[in-house]
């Protein structure tokens, strides 16, 4: 699985308009997957998310 960490700068206290997850679960949802968050065991937040797999017809 592949971590993916968020960029320090990004946040409400500094500007931030907190869009980036809807955006995600937007394109996420739109190509069949799912995504949620939760509270990171070491702090934070932790986003986990899943895409279908597809089978390309190479003809």
């Amino acid at each position: 699985m592949a971590e993916i960490y968020l960029e320090q700068t990004r946040s409400r206290e500094k500007g931030g308009t907190g869009l980036g997850l809807a955006i995600c679960r937007s394109i996420i949802q739109n190509h069949g997957g799912a995504i949620w968050a939760g509270r990171s065991a070491v702090g934070g937040l932790e986003a986990t998310f899943y895409l279908p797999l597809i089978k390309l017809n190479k003809s």
